[in-house]
């Protein structure tokens, strides 16, 4: 059994080099390939069909399925296509390979050079994805597109303004055609390989010990079902390392007000725009010593990435001693004593190390500086993949040193070790049935939520509560943390929208816990929440998990201040009895005070609460509904705290009112109370943006 058979594999410019290697690869693993080249020579003059019969004999002769077609990518690509669907009735994945070199400067580029090579890399890519996207979306059992870039595009490479800029067009062309065709089930990848070819023959700069077989193991994984989540993205290959390109922009500074930025202004603040903020520093990593790194390190090891894993790690390092890793039968022990031939000697300052772990310095780009050597490079890549130096420096922030004491829990039981926790979840797709689930379990009557046309359908404000569940259930079932669930409450939550949900988006979430707040009744631990498409920053969140404290005597109350204002909103909405029961079932928490009456008294609750979240959808379609003209994709940014809880069949009545106005936004405030006119929802605030 092979990891593809039955599969039917596209792959262009198969003819020779890399493409070979991917052809090759893929029958051997039980495909059937289409051998697409046209066979010109690498500057794209002539051409052959020996190239691809060559290749198609050679799979032949591995007993493989294989067929050849000789079109030209930029206008041929429905006829690539049409070739598997000829000889074998579909087509599981494309891999774009084809491409010629025409290296001049600039200023010696002819129009047709320039042309040409833009053709054969950028349109032949677009010509032969959207081609192969159509059947893959009639077919409806997804796909695997996978595209290739290469450092010129990403990084830049003198002499190469053509080719670079075919294969930077070919990174965007990536990242937005994965967006798009993700609902399909469709993914679109990218690698940036370097090898030694006939292409690259004549280049320098490429080592001839990195071969084009090297290319190929990256993508049969993109193209296997190991990586069904993974799309939108860029992987370098350079020989036996491994790497993602990844686009990241500073956190720049904004201006207050209305008024446009003087040049000046730009010129004097000019380093803060384009200045990434500083890491934290070793004294912020309580001061630990290259000892401490050592010593710690068995608590970042990940037995998972070293199944089968026997090694011993000679660390070789300036400014430092110098340290053994041993790692056998997923164990892992550290040692001062070296053994006379270790597997492998790993050569760096101590100030090389110290910054990858405090995320000063990104450990790929160590090694392609050379201040990472290795004298075997493949145990050098395990290593990366089997201790998780993120990890390492929480250990290192919660540890005053290897021989020092643990900070002091709080009074409260929470303890502070647990703040900078990071938990992430599974990606969450965006569908349908799940948001129109959710908009029935707020009562939402609101028919931009229910559109049978997916273009047309909108995805409810607070639907991104919905992704939490994952992480939350990892926190929850941290026993390190020691939290008492059922005496947590949602106590306050913030959302900001980058851009509203779509449909068919696959989000990733990220969850760290930031602070704790301490307070006479119990204590709150804050928890940011990030939610990815992709690369793409689509959401941010901030919920503050109320722990109560057992209650000793009455708690005087405070009164509150009444304040003056102009009401000019207000929406009655009734909570039904099974309420609770389905927000638990379409949202995925079912925390049991919210479903299962005999825990909610046995932890001092009258009765099983509405979730917060869902008294929070109920305002939020008041606002919608009645000042953003039904529009929710107007909403920016969500706040509010939840100050009493709500029960089943209580009457909850929302009134807004302007807090705020300018010329790209209005910002509404809004209160939530029962029938006995107490406020369940308190400091509310919605952005609607005009």
């Amino acid at each position: 059994m092979g990891l593809f058979d039955d599969k039917v594999v596209v792959i262009t410019g198969a003819g020779g080099g890399i493409g070979r290697a991917h052809a090759l690869s893929f029958a051997r693993e039980g495909a059937k390939v289409v051998v697409n080249d046209l066979g010109t020579a690498r500057d794209g003059s002539g051409s052959t069909i020996s190239m691809a019969n060559n290749v198609v004999e050679e799979i032949k002769e591995l007993g493989g399925e294989a067929v050849a077609n000789y079109d030209d990518v930029v206008d041929g690509g429905a006829r690539i296509i049409k070739t598997a669907l000829d000889n074998y009735g579909k087509i599981d994945i494309l891999i774009n390979n084809a491409g010629i070199l025409r290296d001049k400067t600039l200023i010696k580029m002819e129009d047709e050079s320039w042309d040409k090579v833009l053709d054969i890399h950028l349109r032949g890519t677009f010509s032969c994805s959207q081609a192969a996207a159509r059947i893959m979306k009639e077919q409806g059992t997804g796909g695997r597109i996978i595209n290739t870039t290469s450092l010129a595009g990403l990084m830049g490479n003198f002499g190469q303004a053509n080719y670079g800029s075919a294969k930077a067009g070919i990174y965007g062309f990536t990242k937005t055609v994965a967006l798009e065709l993700a609902r399909y089930d469709i993914t679109v990848n990218c690698i940036a390989p370097m090898a030694k070819t006939r292409l690259t023959e004549d280049i320098d700069g490429v080592p001839s010990e990195m071969t084009p077989e090297h290319v190929t193991p990256m993508v049969l994984f993109l193209a296997s079902d190991k990586a069904c989540d993974i799309t939108g993205r860029i992987f370098g290959i350079h020989g036996q390392h491994l790497f993602e390109y990844q686009m990241k922009t500073t956190p720049g500074v904004e201006k207050e007000g209305y008024e446009l930025w003087a040049m000046e202004e730009i010129a004097e603040r000019f380093e803060e725009i384009t200045t990434f903020p500083e890491v934290p520093t070793k004294t912020e990593l309580e001061g630990s010593s290259i000892d401490d790194v050592f010593l710690l390190m068995p608590q970042a090891f990940i037995p998972e990435e070293a199944e089968g894993w026997e090694t011993t790690l000679h660390f070789e390092l300036t400014g430092a001693d110098d340290w053994c890793v041993i790692v056998h039968d997923s164990n892992v022990s550290v040692s001062k004593d070296i053994p006379e031939e270790p597997r492998c000697v790993i050569k760096m300052s101590s100030e090389t190390l110290q910054k990858m772990i405090e995320g000063t310095l990104d450990p790929t780009k160590a090694f392609v500086a050379q201040k990472i050597k290795a004298s075997r490079l493949p145990e050098l890549v395990r290593f990366d993949k089997a201790f998780s130096l993120k990890k390492l420096k929480e250990i290192m922030q919660s540890t005053e040193s290897i021989s020092g004491t643990s900070k002091e829990p709080l009074e409260s039981g929470l303890d502070p070790n647990i703040v900078g926790k990071i938990y992430e979840g599974s990606i969450e797709t965006v569908d349908p049935e799940k948001s129109i689930a959710y908009a029935k379990a707020t009562n939402e009557t609101n028919p931009r939520y229910y559109e049978s046309d997916e273009n047309k359908l909108t995805i409810p404000p607070l639907f991104p509560v919905t992704m939490l569940v994952d992480p939350m259930k990892q926190i929850v079932a941290d026993d390190t943390l020691n939290l008492d669930i059922f005496r947590m409450v949602h106590g306050e939550h913030e959302i900001l929208y980058h851009r509203p949900l779509r449909l068919w988006d696959k989000i990733k979430i990220k969850v760290e816990l930031d602070s704790i707040d301490v307070k006479e009744a119990g204590d709150v631990l804050w928890a940011k929440n990030l939610g990815y498409a992709g690369e793409e920053l689509v959401f941010e969140m901030r919920a503050g998990m109320f722990f109560r404290k057992p209650r000793k005597g009455v708690r005087s109350k405070r009164k509150e201040k009444e304040i003056e204002r102009e009401i000019i909103i207000t929406k009655k909405m009734n909570v039904t009895p099974d309420q609770s029961v389905r927000y638990a079932a379409a949202s995925g928490d079912d925390n049991p005070i919210h479903v299962d009456r005999d825990i909610a008294l046995a932890v001092g609750l009258p009765d099983i609460i509405l979730h917060g979240l869902c008294t929070l959808a109920f305002a939020t379609q008041a606002i919608v509904d009645g000042l953003a003209e039904g529009d929710p994709t107007k909403v920016k940014r969500i706040k509010v705290r939840f100050s009493k809880p709500v029960f089943m069949e209580d009457t909850l009545t929302t009134e807004g009112w302007l807090q705020e106005e300018n010329k790209t936004s209005k910002i509404i405030g809004f209160e939530t109370k029962n029938e006995k006119g107490d406020a369940v929802l308190k400091l509310g605030s919605i952005e609607l943006l005009k």
